[in-house]
């Protein structure tokens, strides 16, 4: 390399390896006034077997990157499952930007390892490809997912106890969805494994068009308003407590039990493909059909009211 004396010429490619324990900072800066072009800067963390915890407070905690010198490899051949990526600013004023694979994050085999959004400040997530090859937890203030080309994949299970609001771009979780906060979808699909939305959470399917798979189960303790949403649900399903139909259908592939609660059917059909079991709580038809394909059974103080369109 150059004379260090001579501070725009110098040659330095710095890396910074976070191989074990919690680093807290607000900022990681990748570039300084002496830069030189042709140098590179790389930060690491999830080097090998050692948790490792990265907690970001800064607003905009990774600036602005140039992926051509500078490299932010969170997830570098380390075992995914163990350590976790914490964005936690304290700002209510401004939202904490989250960054993606089109911010110049390494996205090889994902983004993050774990990732966790926590602490007051709102979030605000860039465009590109959100992907945890862990879990997600999603805490403190609202979660803004609504840049039109963003898509989100979660390996693990998706914890939520924010208020998180989709745009366009598609969801998926391969494990688990355990709300009791709110989650608002947009035009987005959402593919979940297995939805528990608890006591204290809502689930809101979109006013327009949209779609909800869930690929397991469905437990509901808590309000889904389907809206103009098609949901789908392949597992067995248990609803006690509230669940509101719309004008999309709602179709459920597996046993369908009630215990208590309301299920208030839309305009869309509403189609049991497997054994339909009310013993409490109370089914009340719409102008949609409502379709049986299976065993009906509605025992106790369960009350079902036809609806206006046919029962089939």
């Amino acid at each position: 390399s150059t004379s260090p004396f001579f501070g725009n010429g110098r040659t330095n490619n710095p890396v910074f390896n976070l191989n074990s324990g919690t680093l807290s900072v607000n900022n990681i800066a990748t570039a300084d006034a002496n830069w030189k072009t042709g140098n590179s800067c790389t930060f690491k963390m999830c080097i090998g077997t050692a948790a490792n915890t990265l907690i970001l407070l800064g607003n905009t905690p990774f600036g602005n990157l140039n992926g051509s010198v500078n490299m932010i490899d969170l997830v570098s051949g380390g075992t995914v499952t163990q350590s976790t990526v914490i964005y936690a600013s304290t700002n209510t004023s401004t939202a904490q930007t989250i960054y993606t694979s089109s911010s110049d994050l390494d996205a090889t085999p994902t983004v993050y390892p774990n990732l966790t959004f926590s602490d007051v400040s709102s979030k605000k997530v860039r465009t590109g490809d959100l992907s945890v090859g862990g879990n997600w937890t999603t805490d403190g203030g609202i979660v803004n997912l609504t840049n039109s080309t963003l898509t989100v994949t979660v390996a693990g299970d998706w914890t939520n106890t924010a208020t998180v609001n989709s745009g366009a771009g598609d969801v998926s979780v391969t494990g688990d969805l355990n709300n009791t906060g709110a989650v608002n979808e947009s035009s987005g699909t959402f593919t979940i494994g297995n939805l528990a939305n608890n006591s204290g959470g809502t689930f809101k399917g979109y006013t327009l068009i949209g779609a909800t798979n869930i690929t397991g189960t469905l437990s509901n303790g808590g309000t889904i308003t389907a809206n103009n949403e098609t949901i789908t649900c392949t597992g067995a399903a248990t609803n006690t407590s509230i669940f509101t139909g719309g004008a999309g259908t709602s179709t459920f592939n597996g046993t369908f039990t009630m215990t208590a609660g309301t299920f208030a059917a839309g305009s869309g059909d509403v189609t049991f493909n497997g054994n339909y079991s009310c013993s409490g709580g109370t089914f009340t038809g719409n102008s949609g059909d409502v379709i049986f394909k299976a065993g009906y059974s509605n025992t106790g103080t369960g009350v079902f009211h036809a609806p206006t369109g046919n029962i089939i």
